[in-house]
């Protein structure tokens, strides 16, 4: 699904990435390791054109997207839960969930792209689909209401399955974001990202400041919705037990090169791997 061939990127004149090259086969969990600085975050960065590569290459099923803007990333079927979750701290939580939706449920041109800043709700979008389809008649009234309809059934199947996996999230629908617990934020971060129905799922240090069992509870939900949805996860971790113990594959990053990569098995058994990243 995903082809990473010998990407160099850098901030200013410090090189983060020195050809770093991966491969991420459709449906399974491949997980990041390294120290920090090694360069795990900046290779999810590059993939999702948050941080353009100054050479290399990336093919996301098949097609070329390292010259594509993120929002063009996103709508071919990749989110990025990024370091630090960066969520709305202002906004509810239904409110965070409706924004991750906006790719897969907005509208494309500029009045849509205009809501999406403002955090307009579908009812919103639907009001301005109906003012710019009243120039062009009633039949196209009439498709704009039941596209709206649509789009809503979608949203609201969307936005259940989140719930029935994060139901902490149901029960917090209408909470601010910014005074969840960290666990609930990272929960937020993840069902956001879902939100726009990915086949691919970027993950940046899940387990960042979270208790150990609440972490253990993330990773098993990641592993539930590989597993049930068939969505593909590419995860960056410094917890190195945790990430291989869900993902089928792995990298070892040092420096910004590739140092190591194996089964997940293979990196659990390898020596070099046990002892400098799983504490044993």
């Amino acid at each position: 699904m995903l082809q990473v061939r010998d990407l160099v990127a850098a901030y200013g004149p410090i090189v983060a990435l020195h050809g770093v090259s991966l491969d991420v086969p459709e449906g399974s969990i491949v997980a990041v390791l390294g120290a920090n600085g090694a360069g795990k975050s900046s290779t999810l960065r590059v993939i999702s054109g948050l941080l353009r590569a100054k050479s290399g290459s990336i093919k996301f099923d098949g097609q070329r997207i390292d010259h594509l803007s993120t929002e063009q990333i996103v709508s071919l079927g990749m989110s990025h839960v990024p370091e630090g979750r960066q969520l709305f701290g202002d906004l509810t939580v239904l409110e965070n969930l409706r924004l991750g939706a906006y790719s897969r449920f907005g509208q494309a041109d500029g009045g849509g792209r205009l809501a999406h800043r403002q955090g307009l709700s579908l009812l919103g979008r639907l009001q301005h689909d109906l003012i710019q389809a009243a120039t062009g008649g009633i039949r196209d009234l009439a498709r704009a209401v039941r596209e709206h309809g649509q789009r809503r059934r979608d949203f609201d199947a969307a936005l259940k399955q989140i719930f029935d996996y994060f139901p902490i999230l149901a029960q917090r629908k209408n909470q601010v974001a910014g005074t969840l617990s960290g666990g609930e934020q990272q929960m937020l971060a993840i069902g956001r990202g879902l939100m726009a129905r990915p086949r691919l799922l970027l993950l940046d240090e899940p387990s960042m400041g979270l208790a150990p069992l609440v972490t253990r509870e993330i990773f098993e939900i990641v592993q539930t919705i590989n597993r049930t949805e068939g969505v593909t996860i590419l995860v960056v971790e410094q917890n190195a037990n945790l990430a291989l113990e869900i993902a089928h594959y792995g990298y070892v990053l040092e420096t910004g090169r590739v140092a190591l990569a194996d089964t997940s098995e293979n990196l659990r058994k390898s020596e070099a791997v046990r002892r400098s990243y799983l504490g044993q």
